[in-house]
């Protein structure tokens, strides 16, 4: 594998688009909270605000099994967290003007963690999700709508879309 290919920048639309993901065992469950959502969010909105050219949100490290699936070695809390804010966007705020922007299905999965798996399915339903799924909804709902106008909610979307992005490392074949 070449150097160039080992590393990529990514949008956020990308990394929500393209590959698939697969969180292995040996990771730990999705545990982030109010705290780090917030601040996720906060420094969004602030680069948003300062009308930053690329917002860097730091780095998803994986490896690219011989299926093609790409198994995340850092990151799957900030990987899990953008999934769940698609979620957000795709049925709280109805964002029609980028409908077509993400895709309607997840490209994360967990390994061996059905109830997860379960949880990114039925997003839908709050009430039946696990407690950490549920607590990282309502945080993410209640931070956006804190901190995005209803006005600059549309440039806002685009911003993270199309110009906050994450650096994405592909570990060689054979790396332990």
């Amino acid at each position: 594998m070449k150097q160039d290919e080992q590393i990529k920048k990514l949008t956020i639309q990308e990394l929500l688009n393209q590959d698939n993901y697969i969180i292995p065992i040996y990771q730990r469950n999705y545990a982030w909270g109010n705290d780090e959502i917030e601040a996720l969010l906060t420094d969004l909105v602030k680069a948003y605000e300062r009308k930053t050219e690329n917002y860097y949100i730091g780095s998803l490290v994986v490896y690219r099994r011989d299926d093609g699936k790409l198994e995340v070695i850092d990151g799957q809390q900030r990987l899990t967290t953008f999934t769940l804010i698609k979620s957000f966007l795709q049925n709280e705020v109805k964002f029609f003007k980028f409908s077509g922007s993400l895709k309607k299905e997840r490209n994360i999965s967990f390994e061996y963690r059905a109830e997860s798996d379960w949880a990114l399915d039925n997003l839908q339903q709050p009430e039946n999700l696990p407690w950490n799924f549920k607590d990282a909804q309502q945080a993410i709902k209640r931070h956006w709508n804190a901190l995005v106008s209803k006005e600059k909610s549309a440039d806002f979307i685009k911003f993270m879309l199309e110009k906050v992005q994450i650096i994405r490392t592909e570990v060689p074949p054979e790396t332990d």
